[in-house]
């Protein structure tokens, strides 16, 4: 579960040369609600990495975690179990 939660700021994971070298399965897991990352998240795996799992959870802001704990559990569980 390495990586599976970061605390580096978007703009130094966002770059397609670090999408790119990820060689493991994937969850890209994103939040309707977080206006400042959604676009991005969501256009990073349709334009770099569409390999990837994609998980949108409806609504929250930049705590999601804490917002929807289960919503949020259930996506890591589900796609840690595929």
């Amino acid at each position: 579960l390495s990586g599976l939660v970061t605390t580096q700021p978007i703009s130094t994971m966002m770059n397609e040369a670090s999408l790119r070298k990820i060689q493991h399965p994937t969850l890209i897991l994103t939040n309707t609600g977080d206006m400042s990352i959604h676009s991005l998240v969501k256009e990073a795996h349709e334009k770099i990495r569409p390999d990837m799992c994609y998980k949108e959870l409806q609504g929250g802001t930049g705590d999601v975690v804490d917002q929807m704990p289960e919503e949020w559990v259930n996506a890591v569980v589900s796609f840690i179990l595929d």
